[in-house]
Order: C-alpha cells, then sequence, then structure tokens
C-alpha cells in the first residue's frame, strides 16, 4: 500500500473478528483478519471524513442547562467494560452538595486524575442540586 499511496498518506489498521471463541484445536488464533486504510491524500482525507449533515434529531441531544458559555453539550459515557477496571479508577469522588460516590461501582473508565481535570475544567455538571454525577459533556 505504502507503493500506491505512499507512507505519508496511511489512515489506521483495523483488526476484525472473525469468530466469538478462540479456536483452541490450533497452536495460534485464527479469528481474526487485518484491513489496511489508507487515503489518496490524508490531510484532504481527515479535513472532510465524519462530514455527515447535522440533522435536527442529533441537534436537539445537545442543551445547556447550566448556562455554561461553552454552548450547548451532550453527556458522553465514560463507563469501561466491566472486568477491565486498574486499581487506578477505584476511588471515590465528593459531589457540591456533599455525597461520597464509589467511582469503581459505576465502572467508569477514567483515574481520579483524570475526572479531576474534567471537575475542574467545569465539564461534569453534577446538576442543580449538586447531587448528581453525571459523565463529562461533549461540547457542540
Amino acid at each position: 500500500m505504502n507503493e500506491v499511496f505512499g507512507e505519508e498518506n496511511f489512515i489506521a489498521l483495523f483488526r476484525l473478528g472473525k469468530r466469538t471463541t478462540r479456536e483452541n484445536r490450533r497452536v495460534f488464533s485464527f479469528n481474526h483478519e487485518y484491513v489496511m486504510c489508507a487515503a489518496k491524500n490524508k490531510e484532504d482525507f481527515e479535513r472532510s471524513r465524519n462530514l455527515l449533515p447535522l440533522t435536527d434529531d442529533v441537534r436537539n441531544r445537545y442543551e445547556n442547562p447550566d448556562k455554561d458559555s461553552r454552548g450547548v453539550s451532550q453527556s458522553v459515557s465514560l463507563n469501561a467494560q466491566a472486568g477491565h477496571a486498574t486499581k487506578d479508577q477505584f476511588y471515590s469522588i465528593t459531589t457540591p452538595s456533599g455525597l461520597v460516590v464509589e467511582r469503581h461501582q459505576d465502572g467508569v473508565g477514567h483515574d481520579e486524575a483524570a475526572e479531576d481535570e474534567l471537575i475542574a475544567d467545569k465539564r461534569v455538571w453534577f446538576g442543580e442540586s449538586g447531587n448528581n454525577v453525571p459523565p463529562p459533556q461533549k461540547y457542540f
């Protein structure tokens, strides 16, 4: 692909699963394939990818309940896949109202330092009462 597109136009290498369970009768598992993605011009690709028209349905998912100056936003999930958390993902936070929340029960997908940064940047809205612990906001 480098000969056709040039090494500088490499985009990604995707791994696709072919089976739901591993073949255990062989020394190696053959349950996935690789797909390489390249563009004729990486800059053009990056400028134009994912430019689907913004529908009213999508636009209506964003709101600004806390009147944030950054504009409308939507909550995004930070959940980690069950059973894959590290010890750094087990911590507690205290909401503005004083409620202590154990984050390992939520299956959160980041550590305490990352959450502290999100809170300091006001990307986590605790609700009007200060009692909620929603995921951080993605701004429109």
